[in-house]
């Protein structure tokens, strides 16, 4: 069952964001996983039913 558990990193290429933007998930409780010392897991399932929730987009980027 070791394919219940995957990094951030995973993660976030799954869902589509930053592993930053994964932890910032997690730590909001938007996403399952556990904190182990200083890295975090995150339940597969989570990830994939988070990527497929239709999501609007972030902020537009300014120009100066």
């Amino acid at each position: 069952m070791t394919d219940d558990w995957i990094t951030t990193d995973e993660a976030a290429e799954i869902i589509g964001v930053s592993s930053h933007q994964v932890r910032h998930l997690l730590r909001s409780d938007t996403l399952r996983g556990k904190r182990f010392g200083r890295s975090w897991m995150v339940e597969r399932r989570s990830a994939e039913a988070y990527a497929a929730l239709e999501r609007k987009p972030g902020p537009k980027p300014q120009s100066n």
